[in-house]
């Protein structure tokens, strides 16, 4: 049972199975993005932008923004510096990351006239066609979206905060992941800026999220769990650090005994 329960975690897509970083003299954006505190990185880099007498310099700053910004999802301000990094000498890798950017945004008319000027750059004008059709078939969608019969809607839950990896339990409750700013959470995660993680239940659609009972969440960084068929163990995610320094991501076990879960192992 314990191994088809790792086995089952292992195939969630894990946010927080990455380490997790705390502020030690971190004074310039690379050495931030290094230590993958993508939202000090960001901040930090647009200043030192400023600051760059070079083309060269300012494209190498502007991709190093570009991918910090990326990687904590806000995609809409690594447009910008993915752009200024190419007209900046950066490369075609920073076009290319330009180019994904637009279409994630659903910009589709611009980044599908990018990914011609990409494979066009990079001397194979056809590399990206799958990615221009696609952009192309996206752009026709949202003209339809009002006459689609298929409606995607937030539930009534969420939050302006991150909730993610949903895992629905043995008897219809979900369980999820979200770094709301609770009581318990005083340190922030540098990767995103905001709080560390704790996890929560929704016993049904009709009721409030909550969070989970017993001795799982801490003010350590806690998310993306399985549960096995019985509903009595979990197994999840806990980042922490022993002597103050960087932070890494452990499995946890923890059992449900007489309506509350232990403390994890």
């Amino acid at each position: 049972m314990y191994k088809n329960l790792v086995r089952a975690f292992i195939s969630l897509q894990v946010l927080l199975v990455i380490s997790c970083s705390t502020t030690n003299s971190i004074k310039d954006g690379k050495t931030a993005f290094d230590r993958k505190q993508f939202q000090v990185a960001g901040t930090l880099l647009e200043k030192e932008y400023n600051k760059a007498d070079t083309r060269v310099k300012k494209g190498k700053i502007a991709w190093f923004a570009g991918l910090s910004f990326k990687y904590i999802g806000e995609p809409e301000k690594s447009i910008k510096w993915f752009k200024i990094a190419y007209d900046n000498q950066n490369g075609v890798e920073a076009l290319k990351e330009y180019a994904f950017a637009l279409k994630q945004t659903e910009k589709y008319k611009d980044a599908e006239s990018t990914f011609k000027n990409l494979g066009q750059e990079i001397g194979s004008p056809f590399e990206y066609r799958k990615e221009i059709t696609a952009c192309q078939s996206a752009a026709k969608w949202l003209e339809l979206k009002d006459d689609n019969s298929y409606k995607i809607n937030l539930l009534p839950f969420n939050t302006p905060q991150n909730e993610y990896s949903p895992l629905v339990g043995p008897n219809g409750e979900i369980y999820f992941s979200a770094d709301k700013l609770t009581n318990n959470k005083k340190e922030k995660y540098n990767w995103t800026g905001r709080s560390f993680s704790d996890i929560y239940v929704l016993k049904n659609m009709d009721s409030n999220p909550e969070s989970i009972n017993g001795e799982i969440n801490t003010p350590n960084n806690e998310g993306t769990l399985t549960i096995n068929k019985a509903g009595d163990q979990i197994i999840f995610t806990r980042c922490f650090s022993i002597d103050k320094s960087d932070q890494y991501c452990k499995l946890m076990q923890t059992d449900l005994k007489d309506g509350s879960w232990t403390i994890a192992h």
